[in-house]
């Protein structure tokens, strides 16, 4: 089924919020509970463009089964100081939200195309990097199934747990 991406709207967050709410988006992505109104508070300002983060919906054959981000590592100066990696390094975040779609590679097909459609386009990304749970053993083999190589953990300040930093370039992507 082909995997697509649109841009989440205002009418996609009840979507995110049943999502965060539950499973391994709310385990691993989440980390706590969320109300609606926390909720409309992460996510508005992606939509509304008054944060530089750019969210989609990941999409098999036209159904929302997903949530990816993406920004410029740079835009963000706390959490560039403490990954100190490259200038051009993009950061991505993403989660597969609906059930039905965990554990069946698409996570790993979709962040492969999302990188090549999106972030590889913009010469001013030389790599894309991944802060996942260092326990999240299958967020860490899909990110290596498409070429992502450690780099190291760091802990970020104000988070709870550290980032296991794993970084991808073009000539690495698979």
């Amino acid at each position: 089924m082909p995997i697509s991406f649109s841009a989440i709207t205002v009418a996609d967050l009840p979507r995110l919020a049943r999502w965060l709410a539950a499973g391994e988006a709310r385990r691993w992505y989440a980390r706590r509970d969320m109300s609606y109104a926390d909720v409309q508070s992460e996510y508005g300002p992606k939509i509304s463009g008054a944060e530089p983060t750019q969210g989609s919906l990941i999409e098999v054959g036209g159904a929302p089964i997903g949530y990816i981000q993406s920004y410029l590592i740079r835009d963000y100066p706390a959490y560039a100081g403490a990954l100190q990696i490259e200038l051009g390094a993009a950061g991505l975040d993403l989660f597969i939200g609906d059930p039905a779609y965990l554990h069946k590679g698409l996570g790993g097909r979709a962040l492969a195309q999302y990188i090549r459609e999106r972030l590889f386009t913009d010469e001013r990304v030389s790599c894309c990097v991944v802060g996942p749970d260092p326990e999240n053993a299958a967020a860490i083999r899909a990110y290596a199934k498409v070429g992502f190589e450690y780099v190291k953990t760091v802990q970020v300040p104000g988070e709870d747990c550290p980032e296991h930093v794993m970084r991808v370039t073009r000539e690495g992507l698979k």
